[in-house]
């Protein structure tokens, strides 16, 4: 279970980061 919470979180950063760029 914690390393699917792991991956949502990269996932949610990695979103926030194209955010960010555009």
């Amino acid at each position: 279970i914690r390393n699917v919470e792991t991956m949502n979180y990269a996932d949610i950063e990695r979103t926030i980061s194209e955010l960010g760029e555009k």
